[in-house]
């Protein structure tokens, strides 16, 4: 995202903040293709529902399951997946899907050449039940793990490479959606999500930034030891609560509270040379101001409130406040972010968009993920951290095809 790095990058899935939505670093999806219904991004200016993140939001939707039995198969250049669906037993009304996905490459080559090949597996189940017009409850789990162990082959003498990582990704929610008389609806969701992610080098590399005069490569660079692990993890109990009351033929007015509980940790080990060029660069890589040896355990609390008017006086024009309101025990701060988003159909598909507010982000071991720094914050509170802020001003053109 332009402006964003991905700590930066909100992910919702089913009304769940996802803190990891990728796999094998990135190049592969959390979400699975064949079960998404769809999805929403706004690279910026987006409402008052959603916080504590800079920069961009993604909202993903996944389908229900059909009410007739179906199974389907699909492989892609990365992994081959499956999916299974059909209706609840007889007597209730609702549906379930059951989806599975595994990359295949890793099978082939990794034997091969004797390797365990980055690869990934995930399972998701969703189980819905209706109960009357416009009330459903549903229940989702989902598990992924990825891992990799790798020796690297450097065709040099005297140097050698190896990676390894885990990573463990675990979900469950119940959502509950209700239709309130005529005018309101209400969304509850709680959830419990797990992200456990470890990470390994050992390597003796040519150190590239250091030579001397000498014509022959072997002689000239010296040699680095590069050795250290790290390991994040984090647990979020959340709650999310949205109420969405149509007022007026123009207006439709929402509220909502959102909570997280989280349990978090960061250790690292960095026991091979520096990097003296950088201080806090690439996370635990060996930055010159990291320290050797790090076991940090952080427990807090975040939440937000919102309120939200979307108000369309005409078919061509909506003009959408808001209010939101982020606190976070981790540093005690309290933030108030003023939105405003306005759109004009100007005609042919053709809608202008403008959107300016505020926007805040609390500091947390959860958003180190792919990050390029490290920040120890386990003294947040007492030495004052405040939390980032930026301002969003954004004039677009969308032209629907």
């Amino acid at each position: 995202m332009r402006g964003g790095t991905p700590d930066q990058n909100l992910t919702v899935m089913d009304g769940i903040e996802v803190h990891n939505p990728y796999r094998l670093f990135g190049i592969a999806s959390a979400f699975n293709p064949e079960t998404v219904e769809n999805f929403q991004l706004t690279a910026g200016g987006f409402g008052a529902a959603y916080g504590d993140r800079l920069s961009s939001l993604l909202v993903v939707d996944n389908r229900r399951g059909r009410s007739e039995f179906h199974g389907s198969t699909s492989v892609s250049v990365t992994d081959a997946n499956v999916v299974v669906e059909g209706g609840v037993p007889v007597g209730q009304r609702g549906s379930w899907l059951f989806s599975a996905r595994r990359t295949y490459y890793d099978l082939v080559a990794g034997r091969l050449q004797d390797q365990n090949f980055p690869s990934f597996a995930d399972l998701q189940l969703q189980v819905g039940w209706d109960f009357g017009p416009g009330h459903r409850l549903t229940l989702m789990g989902l598990r992924s793990i990825e891992n990799a162990d790798l020796d690297i082959d450097i065709d040099r003498p005297n140097e050698r490479a190896a990676f390894g990582s885990d990573v463990l990704n675990n979900l469950a929610s119940v959502r509950f959606d209700a239709v309130l008389g005529t005018k309101a609806t209400s969304t509850t969701t709680v959830s419990w999500y797990h992200n456990r992610e470890t990470i390994n080098f050992d390597g003796l590399i040519r150190a590239d930034a250091r030579r001397s005069n000498a014509a022959d490569d072997t002689l000239a660079f010296g040699l680095s030891t590069i050795l250290f692990a790290r390991s994040i993890d984090v647990r979020d109990f959340s709650l999310r609560q949205e109420v969405g009351v149509q007022s007026s033929p123009h207006h439709l007015l929402s509220a909502g509270i959102e909570l997280h509980g989280l349990a978090t940790s960061v250790g690292f080990s960095i026991t091979g040379d520096r990097n003296e060029n950088v201080a806090n660069g690439s996370s635990v890589r060996g930055g010159a101001g990291l320290p050797g040896q790090l076991d940090s355990r952080l427990m807090g609390t975040r939440g937000g409130l919102w309120f939200q008017d979307t108000f369309t006086p005409s078919p061509k024009f909506a003009f959408e406040p808001g209010l939101r309101l982020d606190w976070s025990t981790v540093n005690g701060g309290t933030t108030l972010s003023p939105r405003l988003a306005a759109s004009y159909l100007l005609g042919r598909g053709v809608r202008m968009r403008a959107a300016m507010g505020l926007y805040t982000q609390s500091p947390g071991y959860e958003k180190l993920t792919q990050s390029d720094y490290f920040i120890d914050l386990s003294s947040a509170r007492e030495v004052g951290l405040l939390h980032e802020k930026a301002l969003h001003v954004i004039l677009g053109i969308e032209q629907g095809l």
